[in-house]
């Protein structure tokens, strides 16, 4: 999404600064990211260090 800004820069022949698209794409991948955070799975590798439990015979 950068690209165009360089690309108008350098004077591209045809390249703009902005796409009029640019904002709905950033908001699809901010859903995209809120949707996949939200649905992790609350495993034992995203719990806070110090709960773990001590099963015995395993060190």
């Amino acid at each position: 999404m950068t690209a165009l800004a360089f690309q108008a820069q350098v004077d591209v022949p045809g390249a703009t600064a902005f796409d009029p698209q640019e904002p709905f794409i950033v908001l699809a991948y901010l859903i995209a990211v809120v949707l996949l955070m939200v649905n992790l799975p609350a495993g034992p590798a995203l719990q806070p260090a110090g709960n773990e439990k001590i099963r015995p015979g395993i060190s």
